[in-house]
């Protein structure tokens, strides 16, 4: 049990669709370029999981106008 009275192993994060976009390609290129890997490799395992855990979510990821759907996710984002 935790100081909150909680009994469960999982926490949940909201996102709004935008965050999770954003986060999703920020993610996603920590991995291309090795920023991940590099992490101790408890952090670098939970960046993964959380990697894939967003993939299925960002349902614009293979659209031919990714690129004007992350600048729209970006800029609502700083927005808020």
């Amino acid at each position: 049990m935790d100081a909150s009275g909680s009994t469960t192993d999982h926490v949940t994060v909201s996102l709004s669709r935008s965050e999770a976009l954003v986060l999703a390609d920020a993610l996603g290129r920590w991995e291309t370029d090795g920023t991940i890997a590099a992490l101790e490799p408890a952090a670098s395992r939970a960046m993964f999981d959380l990697a894939a855990a967003l993939e299925p979510l960002v349902e614009v990821a293979f659209s031919d106008d990714y690129d004007a759907h992350l600048q729209r996710a970006r800029a609502e984002v700083l927005r808020s």
